[in-house]
């Protein structure tokens, strides 16, 4: 990170961060600190945003990534000579260093676009039955004839998509305790 700069530019394919922490130092000296994601009401309510310190808190501005003339805000229709509003952090305070922070992300990207078709596509293999049944499904309706198959399908598309939307999630085991506070 950079001394004073507050925003930094995520890769275009990021849809969201999963977790985030600021890296101090390298090698064995290194420390990874826990950075509070805030909301974007929140960060328009500190003050002074130019504050300098070791980074706290961060707003993830999660930009369409579309692409836009360079000399104005409206959709790209005719002009090849075009900008693209990537997603973006804000981080606050500001590094009141350069070099000594790294912010280490974890995210969740676009899948690819597979070209042609001849390419490899971007498609994890647990998800792949949801996609052919959805695929199934989807056709299903637009098919003359299919109708008698159609609540089948359905059926299938939805519990492949129930399979597939519990695959990727944490499974770490959570732990809570209570936090007793004694008063005198």
């Amino acid at each position: 990170m950079v001394q004073g700069q507050i925003t930094y530019s995520l890769p275009v394919d990021t849809i969201d961060l999963l977790d985030q922490v600021i890296r101090t130092q390298t090698g064995q000296e290194q420390t990874d600190i826990n950075i509070s994601r805030i909301s974007v009401s929140t960060y328009a309510t500190i003050p002074n945003k130019n504050a300098q310190g070791r980074p706290i808190q961060v707003w993830i501005n999660r930009q369409s990534g579309a692409k836009y003339p360079i000399n104005g805000n409206q959709p790209n229709t005719t002009n090849t000579n075009t900008g693209i509003d990537p997603p973006n952090i804000n981080v606050w305070p500001a590094p009141d260093q350069s070099g000594f922070y790294t912010f280490v992300y974890w995210r969740m990207r676009r899948m690819q676009d597979a070209g042609n078709g001849t390419n490899t596509q971007d498609i994890p293999f647990r998800l792949l039955p949801c996609l052919v049944a959805g695929l199934a499904y989807y056709l299903s309706l637009k098919i003359p004839g299919a109708e008698s198959r159609i609540e089948m399908l359905k059926l299938s598309y939805e519990e492949q998509w129930s399979l597939a939307s519990t695959e990727d999630r944490e499974k770490a085991p959570l732990r809570l305790a209570p936090r007793q506070m004694f008063m005198s």
